[in-house]
């Protein structure tokens, strides 16, 4: 027989003790959970492959038959949710409360099936509000927004790795050659400066 599992998120409150005399226990840093849900669909998704943290909740990505993007609010609540048969990649939340998309999708052109990745910006309340689709010779693997609501992508043709940078409003800005060589992982870290780090093995 086989069992059903439901995905569960935990999120962790941390108190941080501020210590008063060298010893070990007074270093120590006390963890006490805030709350535990079970989040929509359960068992009925493969798998969790995005989270993202934002002001006001967080951000999921969903596989089932299809992707869904589901925003949550600080207590776990569901405040909306978007479903497509696409592949969404990766997601990011903007400081109007909106959130940005970055997934891929086939398309029929002249009897032939050309891949192309897309960036939607989509309200607080989860309205799309634009769509802004990128270069098709690209495979592009994740993106973070800047404090201005910038976009980062990290996208790679052959065995080059390039970051690009779009505005908030979705236009093409620069492009930079970051590696040449085949990497097995990559981050973008957003400093408070507005400046960013992209880290990569």
């Amino acid at each position: 027989m086989k069992k059903k599992l439901a995905s569960i998120l935990i999120f962790v409150l941390i108190v941080v003790c501020i210590p008063t005399t060298t010893s070990l226990a007074s270093d120590a840093i006390n963890y006490k959970m805030k709350w535990a849900n079970t989040l929509s669909g359960g068992s009925q998704f493969n798998y969790y492959k995005v989270i993202k943290p934002l002001k006001d909740g967080f951000l999921t990505i969903a596989n089932r038959d299809y992707d869904q993007l589901t925003k949550y609010n600080d207590n776990g609540n569901k405040t909306w949710e978007i479903k497509r048969a696409v592949e969404m990649i990766d997601c990011t939340g903007c400081s109007d409360g909106g959130a940005y998309l970055l997934f891929g999708k086939a398309e029929r052109i002249k009897n032939k099936s050309i891949s192309y990745s897309y960036i939607d910006k989509f309200s607080q309340s989860g309205k799309k509000l634009w769509e802004k689709r990128l270069a098709s010779d690209f495979r592009y693997l994740m993106f973070a927004a800047q404090h201005d609501d910038s976009i980062l992508i990290i996208g790679e043709r052959g065995k080059n790795i390039y970051a690009m940078k779009y505005s908030k409003g979705g236009k093409y800005q620069w492009k930079e050659l970051i590696s040449s060589k085949t990497i097995s992982e990559i981050n973008i870290n957003i400093l408070q400066d507005g400046s960013f780090i992209i880290e990569y093995d």
